[in-house]
């Protein structure tokens, strides 16, 4: 800009030789303009001092932060906090902001990152160490299963998965029959392997061709002695 300007080129083609608008040349050229005109190094230091004094807005209030703290010791997570601050208050947050001022007052020695959803975890590397959550012996693989399975064209097959409640405190097992979907649900209120198994077997009225299961490693015993009842 500087180097055209002094050459005598018009703001119009400063613009279009740098693919930006007139206008735009025009106010950089107004606004940090000294007593000896347009100078760049002069331009950077008027640019940087009006960024560092500028007003910024403050969203994240001492109340707003009462207001997170109160809701995330209710167990909401940080989405659900956004969205009811959004509808309640009129205040919109992003929920990574949320996360800051969990994680910030767990820097300062405070127990809110305890109420969320997933407390996170140091990662533990888990190669070359045996898996305790468990194996499926002879496990078939999601991919490996028939292709009839994939096209829906019998009744039999079926799918199994679990919803956790809040807290972690209860989870309710649903079953669902590919080609009819056909459901069954069943909350349990304990996570004992035995009872669980009850209830796949109370859902199998009539013997089923196919189980995919999403959480096989949750269900071990289970996937193991249905295989061996059923022959599957």
């Amino acid at each position: 800009i500087y180097v055209m300007n002094k050459a005598g080129h018009s703001q119009i083609e400063i613009a279009q030789l740098l693919y930006r608008s007139a206008s735009t040349i025009s106010r950089e050229l107004r606004r940090n303009r000294g007593l000896r005109g347009y100078r760049p190094s002069q331009a950077q230091r008027l640019s940087e001092a009006r960024r560092r004094e500028s007003h910024k807005a403050c969203k994240i209030t001492d109340e707003v932060r009462e207001w997170i703290e109160t809701l995330i010791r209710q167990e909401l997570s940080p989405q659900q906090v956004v969205d009811y601050l959004k509808r309640h208050k009129r205040l919109s947050l992003h929920h990574e902001t949320v996360y800051g001022l969990v994680y910030e007052d767990k820097a300062a020695g405070g127990d809110l990152y305890n109420h969320l959803r997933v407390a996170s975890k140091p990662y533990r590397k888990r190669y070359g160490h045996y898996d305790r959550r468990g194996k499926i012996k002879n496990r078939v693989d999601i991919d490996e299963r028939p292709a009839i399975v994939e096209s829906r064209c019998r009744i039999g097959d079926w799918e199994s998965e679990t919803v956790m409640g809040k807290a972690l405190k209860s989870a309710l097992l649903t079953m669902v029959e590919r080609k009819t979907l056909c459901n069954y649900s069943a909350k349990k209120l304990e996570k004992v392997l035995d009872k669980i198994f009850l209830y796949f077997f109370r859902f199998q009225r009539r013997l089923p061709t196919c189980i995919n299961n999403h959480s096989q490693t949750t269900f071990v015993k289970i996937v193991v002695q249905l295989s061996t009842l059923l022959r599957l």
